[in-house]
Parts: structure tokens; sequence; C-alpha cells
């Protein structure tokens, strides 16, 4: 995972990854079909609770997460992560639930607009008063004096290096074509310098809903070209 990391990543420092690490309470890895050995990619998470003006609300936080070029846009890895929410979310459904994201690149940025139907901060609607709250107070907490409140930005700290120049760059052409992206760069102009932009996710039930939707019109699309449906 270090080796993975690391090559992609400017300025990162071991001890802060494996410190990172340790901390978490998951780690869902995935590994080549036809060479199980080889690792494919990796996230590490975290839920916790945490009380926000009285209020207790669930997180799920994403750290530290790496895929190979040749395993962007695979499903099997998000399939596992998504019954290990969902199994938590029907233990407490009554309870507010959300995905906690801190992103440098926007690769990660779009796995949270394309994915969650309720996400902020996006490009077509203001993040409501309770939410920035929220995004504050998570923040605040994870990343003291480092979290920029009126940008809803991290600093840059030590170990936490950067994006490296070859992962992902952003173009003008995606710029003009994908709103999100624009969005991103707008509100997070030094990423390259490892700034990263706070956002939140709401994991109720419609994004359940939408991620296993997504999965079965996959399957079936499989299914008939496989056996030649009209």
């Amino acid at each position: 995972m270090w080796q993975l990391y690391q090559k992609n990543y400017d300025g990162v420092k071991k001890e802060k990854f494996i410190s990172d690490l340790a901390e978490k309470d998951y780690v869902f890895c995935g590994f080549d079909r036809v060479n199980p050995s080889k690792l494919g990619g990796f996230t590490t998470s975290k839920i916790y609770s945490i009380r926000v003006d009285g209020k207790r609300n669930w997180v799920y936080f994403s750290g530290d997460t790496m895929f190979r070029k040749a395993y962007w846009g695979q499903k099997a890895l998000h399939r596992s992560v998504g019954n290990y929410l969902l199994e938590h979310k029907l233990k407490y459904p009554k309870e507010p639930f959300y995905w906690f994201l801190v992103v440098m690149g926007y690769r990660t940025y779009l796995t949270m607009a394309r994915n969650t139907p309720n996400y902020w901060p996006r490009h077509d609607s203001s993040t409501p008063p309770e939410i920035q709250r929220i995004i504050d107070v998570l923040a605040k907490d994870r990343f003291g004096l480092n979290f920029q409140p009126g940008q809803g930005l991290i600093k840059p700290h030590p170990g936490s290096g950067s994006l490296g120049r070859h992962v992902t760059p952003i173009t003008r052409e995606l710029v003009d074509q994908v709103p999100e992206i624009a969005f991103f760069v707008r509100n997070n102009p030094n990423y390259q310098y490892g700034f990263e932009m706070a956002c939140l996710g709401k994991l109720d039930f419609s994004f359940f809903m939408n991620v296993w939707s997504k999965y079965l019109r996959k399957k079936a699309k499989s299914f008939i070209r496989e056996f030649n449906l009209p």
C-alpha cells in the first residue's frame, strides 16, 4: 500500500502514512483477478459519531485512497464499501449518517459527486447552513488550525504531501466540459500544492438506492450483451 501511495504523491512521509492507517477501522483492498497477489488499489475508512449542536451524527471518514490507473472506474471495491456503509445505516436507521471526504484531486471529488445524490459543496446549489456547520465542526475536529473555515479548505500539514503532477492532471478541456471539475478548481485553486477541500455527502437510503440501481443496470446491460438479447 505504501509503495503504491508514494508513487503517486509528492512529499509524503511513511511515518505519517502509518500513523494515519493505525487510526482507521478498516482497509478495503482490491486485487487483480488474474494475478491475485497484485494490489490494484485501496481505501482506508473509519466510522465514528460526533455531536453537533447537541445532535449525534454518524460519520464515515474515508482516508488515504489510491488505485492503479488500470483499475480506474472499477466498481467491485466500491460495492464492498457500500455494503459496509449499508450495514451501519441499518443499525441506526433514524440517525443522520454522513460521508466526510477531503479532496485533493478531481477524480476523488467526482466519486462523491457521481454517486451521492445529496453532497456539498456543489456547483448547482449552495450549501445549507446546517450542513456547512457540520462540515466546519468535522474539519476543525480532525485538522485543527489547518482548516480554513471561510474557504472550506485544509492547508497542507507535515507529511501530507501533494498529488503527483502525473496523476489526473486537469486540462482546460476537462474544465470546460465537466461543471463539477470547473467548480473544484474554482474552489480549490491550490490543489496541486496539497490543499484539500472538505466535502460532505448524506448517506441516506436514496444514496444506497442510487448505488445499487447503477449496479443492477450495469449487470442487466452485461446480460443483454452476453446473450445477444434485443
